[in-house]
């Protein structure tokens, strides 16, 4: 996963939430949540960790299990990583070995396309935590 500044909250995978976040913040995943999240930065689902709700964040990672509806500029699925629901984009990237069952709406406004400028950080930047 991308390396993580100290500004990050974070789900053990011995914890079970069911409710509603508001973040400013990433948000690391590896228990369970069931639920709505709102965030203005990354959302990070481990492998091992589950989000089923509604998310709304800047970026999506997920390594995890995902099942639900997203809205995100970026979403990328890695290896491994199962998202099945409805989401919408500007960019979605799915690794070769993960698993999209869905409808992606591919949301772009080439003007102010000014997160390509950040995809190489998310794709190039992952660390084990």
């Amino acid at each position: 996963m991308k390396k993580i500044d100290n500004s990050y909250s974070f789900i053990d995978k011995s914890t079970d939430i069911d409710g509603n976040f508001n973040l400013s913040i990433d948000l690391v995943v590896k228990g369970n949540i069931k639920g709505k999240i709102i965030s203005s930065k990354t959302v990070y689902i481990y492998g091992g960790g589950s989000f089923t709700g509604n998310l709304k964040s800047e970026s999506l990672v997920v390594e995890g299990t995902f099942i639900g509806e997203a809205d995100c500029k970026f979403i990328k699925i890695l290896n491994g990583g199962v998202l099945r629901g409805n989401i919408k984009s500007n960019i979605l990237k799915v690794e070769s070995k993960a698993i999209f069952e869905g409808k992606n709406q591919i949301i772009r406004d080439l003007k102010k396309d000014k997160y390509r400028k950040n995809i190489k950080e998310l794709e190039t930047e992952f660390i084990l935590m």
